[in-house]
């Protein structure tokens, strides 16, 4: 499969949090804002195609996080990366990455610059 079509029906898949209004989950959540929304598909689509995900098994998900943030998680047996972009787009994307050994990483970044580091372990687990 093509990593651009896989990109985009990952971002497709993820349309539905536009959709969701305030208090949808019944403890007081916010509406997501279409620019969140935005900052989540661009990074998705840096990091992929950086990483030349297109020939692995593990797909991403996009999918709502805490306070108006989205989250990108990719989740498999043997590693997990949970990139949370905020509502406020001045404000630090955070990461968290664990491979269920000794490799783990955390950090920041600002959401324009996507910190090697990320798409380097990325690309270690899926080899």
């Amino acid at each position: 499969m093509k990593i651009e079509h896989l990109i985009n029906e990952i971002i497709d898949n993820s349309k539905w949090i536009l959709e969701l209004e305030e208090d949808w989950d019944d403890e007081g959540s916010c509406e997501y804002k279409r620019e969140t929304w935005e900052r989540a598909c661009l990074i998705l689509r840096n990091i992929m195609i950086d990483s030349n995900l297109q020939d692995r098994t593990t797909i991403p998900e996009i999918s709502p996080g805490p306070n108006g943030s989205i989250d990108i998680h990719w989740k498999a047996e043997r590693f997990e990366l949970l990139i949370n972009i905020p509502d406020e787009k001045d404000k630090p994307a955070s990461f968290y990455g664990d491979n269920y050994t000794k490799d783990c990483i955390k950090g920041k970044f600002n959401w324009h610059n996507i910190p090697y580091e990320i798409i380097t372990w990325l690309t270690n687990q899926l080899d």
